[in-house]
C-alpha cells in the first residue's frame, strides 16, 4: 500500500473506494470531511483458484486507518455479504461504531458470532430513520433490492448532500419488506444534491428489472409439471424467493425443505425481525429421505457452484442426508455472477449425469428469477428524481461503471466520473468534482485466522507450488565442509509414479554432486551450498520434466 489518505477539509466532501470499483464485491466506501470519514459498507468478495488456500478476501483499510481524520462511524445500506461480511475481519481495526437497520444488525451479530470476532457497537436504526454520526447526518430511506431493509443513504453535511444508493430497484410487487420511498428520494433532490453514488451492476440491460411477484407464476408452473424431487437453489439471502417458494410449495402441497446452513440460519433471522411469519413447517433434512419423492420441494444454497455448497454435495452424491436422483429437477432461481459460470457449469454437468433435469432462468422463455438490481429505466428514473450535480458510478465492472456514468450524462446530471478503487475524489458546491489524489489499495485474503495480503511472498509461494509442485532437500555439513551422509530428498506435485522414487534419487544425486564440486571453505557458508543445491535442481527439473518447482535447501550443521 502506498499513499494516505489526508485530512478532508470543511468546505469539501471527498470520497473513495477501497472495494467496489472495477469489481463485483467487496464493496467498501468512505466519505470525509471536516477532518472525520464515514464508512459505507464492509464487503466480501470470493476467492478463486488464484487465491489458493483463501475464500474470502476483503480491501485493505490500512490507508484509511493511518490516514488524516478520524473515523467516526459505519453505516450498512444492507446486509447481503458483499457489503457486511468484511466486518468481522476489519471492525478492530477500523475501531467505529456500526449503524444498521435492525435486519442487517442481526444478520451482523450472527456473522460475527460464526468467526468469533470482536463485537463492534451495534446501533439500530429503522429504515426511514436517521442518525447524527459526527459530522454526518444520515437518513436511512427504505429503497427494493432482494433482502429485507434494503436503504439509501442520505449523506448530509455542511459542505453538501450525498446519496448512496447501495444496492437497489424499483419494485412495484416486492413480496416482502417495505416499498421504495420515491417521494423521498424526488424531494432530496429538490432540496439539493451534490453528489449520488450510484449501483452500476445492471448498466448494460436495457428496461426495466422486473418485479418478484412476476417469479411465482413461473415457479409455480414448474414445480406443477414436476413429477419426482424438486430443488429450488437461490441466494441464500433473498428472504423475498424464499418466501415465493414456500408460496409455491403450499400452493403444490408438497413438503418444504432448507437445505444449507446459511439458508437455516436466514430463516432465523428472518424470523427474529418478523418476516416469514406466515411460513410453512420447514421438514429438516435427515427427514427429507423419508417422504416420498414427489412431495419435496427444497431450497437449497449454491446458485455459482461453490464446492462445499448443498447444491453441489448434491450433485456429487456427498450429501450427508439427501439425494437427487433420475427423475427429480432442479431450479436455478438466480443469475450467473461473471466469473463464475465454469463452476457452475460443473455442477450442472453432474446433475446431468445422474438424470436430473436442469431448469435455468430465460431458457425456453422460463420466467423463474429477477435481478435485484437496476437496469436503465431505473438509474434514469433515479437521477431524474435526485438531480444531482455530480453522478459517481460505483458498484460493478469498470464496463458497467462506464456506461452508468454515460447515461447520466444523458440525464441532465452535470458529470459524471467511474472512479477506480483508490480514487480520492472531491466534490465542492458550484465546482466540478475532480480526482485530488490516488492510493494504492490492496486486497487482503483470510488465510485460516489471519489476513494475508495477495501480493505477498507467502501466496506468491503457494501459487509456485500449486502449479509447479516443491521439492525439498536436506543436507548434512560438518564444520570442515564435508558431507555427512547422503541428501535427503523430497517432492510433492512434481514427479509421476511409479518412476517417483527412481527420479527423486537421481535428482538427489545431482543435488550430492553440486555440493561434491564445491571446495570446502564455500561449503562453510549456508548460502553457498543452498544457491548451488537450488540451481542444480532447477536444471534437473527443467530439462527432465519442463518445469520449475519451488525448491527449497535446508543445511544442518553437524
Amino acid at each position: 500500500m502506498a499513499g494516505r489518505l489526508s485530512k478532508p477539509a470543511k468546505d469539501e466532501i471527498l470520497f473513495v473506494a477501497l472495494g467496489g470499483c472495477g469489481e463485483i464485491g467487496m464493496n467498501l466506501y468512505a466519505y470525509g470531511h471536516d477532518n472525520q470519514w464515514l464508512v459505507v459498507d464492509c464487503g466480501v468478495a470470493f476467492g478463486d483458484l488464484s487465491t489458493p488456500g483463501m475464500d474470502v478476501l476483503v480491501p485493505d483499510v490500512s490507508a484509511l486507518v493511518e490516514g488524516g481524520g478520524k473515523i467516526v462511524g459505519m453505516a450498512i445500506t444492507h446486509a447481503h455479504e458483499d457489503h457486511i461480511g468484511g466486518i468481522p475481519h476489519l471492525i478492530d481495526d477500523l475501531d467505529c461504531p456500526v449503524y444498521a437497520t435492525p435486519f442487517g444488525a442481526t444478520m451482523i451479530e450472527r456473522k460475527i458470532d460464526s468467526y468469533g470476532g470482536s463485537e463492534p457497537d451495534l446501533i439500530r436504526v429503522k429504515p426511514g430513520g436517521s442518525v447524527k454520526i459526527g459530522a454526518f447526518d444520515v437518513e436511512f430511506i427504505p429503497v427494493t433490492h432482494s433482502i429485507p431493509e434494503a436503504c439509501a443513504l442520505s449523506i448530509t453535511t455542511a459542505a453538501g448532500r450525498m446519496i448512496h444508493t447501495g444496492d437497489w430497484k424499483i419494485d412495484p410487487d416486492p413480496q416482502l419488506g417495505m416499498m421504495f420511498d420515491s417521494d423521498r428520494l424526488a424531494a432530496l433532490g429538490r432540496e439539493g444534491v451534490l453528489g449520488l453514488v450510484c449501483d452500476s451492476t445492471n448498466a448494460l440491460e436495457e428496461g426495466h428489472s422486473g418485479s418478484e411477484g412476476d417469479v411465482y407464476p413461473g415457479l409455480l408452473e414448474v414445480v406443477q409439471n414436476a413429477k419426482g424431487r424438486v430443488a429450488v437453489t437461490c441466494f441464500a439471502t433473498n428472504v423475498a424467493r424464499v418466501a415465493t417458494v414456500a408460496k409455491v410449495a403450499e400452493a403444490t402441497g408438497r413438503r418444504l425443505a432448507l437445505v444449507g446452513r446459511s439458508l437455516h440460519r436466514l430463516y432465523e433471522v428472518s424470523k427474529d425481525n418478523g418476516y416469514l411469519q406466515s411460513f410453512p413447517d420447514v421438514v429438516p433434512e435427515d427427514s427429507i429421505g423419508r417422504l416420498p419423492r414427489e412431495e419435496v420441494l427444497m431450497l437449497v444454497t449454491g446458485t455459482q457452484g461453490e464446492p462445499r455448497a448443498a447444491l453441489s454435495k448434491l450433485s456429487r452424491n456427498e450429501h450427508q442426508h439427501v439425494t437427487l436422483n433420475a427423475g427429480d429437477t432442479v431450479v436455478y432461481s438466480s443469475r450467473e455472477i461473471p466469473g463464475n459460470e465454469t463452476d457452475i457449469n460443473r455442477v450442472r454437468n453432474h446433475l446431468a449425469g445422474l438424470g436430473v433435469e436442469v431448469l435455468a432462468d430465460g431458457r425456453d422463455g422460463l420466467n423463474v428469477h429477477v435481478t435485484g438490481h437496476p437496469q436503465r429505466d431505473e438509474l434514469t428514473q433515479m437521477y431524474q428524481w435526485t438531480q444531482p450535480q455530480v453522478a459517481l458510478a460505483v458498484h460493478g465492472e469498470t464496463r458497467h461503471q462506464m456506461e452508468n456514468a454515460k447515461l447520466a450524462l444523458t440525464c441532465q446530471v452535470g458529470q459524471a466520473l467511474a472512479p477506480g478503487d483508490g480514487d480520492v475524489i472531491r466534490l465542492r458546491k458550484g465546482q466540478d468534482a475532480e480526482v485530488v489524489s490516488r492510493i494504492d489499495v490492496d486486497v487482503l485474503g483470510l488465510d485460516g485466522s489471519r489476513l494475508v495480503a495477495l501480493e505477498s511472498e507467502v501466496v506468491r509461494m503457494r501459487k509456485r507450488m500449486m502449479h509447479n509442485g516443491s521439492i525439498n532437500v536436506a543436507f548434512a555439513v560438518n564444520e570442515r565442509g564435508g558431507i555427512v551422509g547422503d541428501p535427503i530428498l523430497t517432492s510433492a506435485g512434481v514427479f509421476e509414479s511409479p518412476e517417483e522414487d527412481e527420479i527423486e534419487d537421481e535428482a538427489a544425486d545431482w543435488a550430492w554432486d553440486a555440493v561434491d564440486r564445491m571446495n570446502k571453505n564455500d561449503r562453510k557458508s549456508d548460502d553457498a551450498i543452498e544457491t548451488a543445491v537450488f540451481k542444480s535442481l532447477r536444471k534437473f527439473c527443467r530439462d527432465n520434466i519442463g518445469k520449475k518447482p519451488l525448491v527449497t535447501v535446508s543445511v544442518v550443521r553437524v
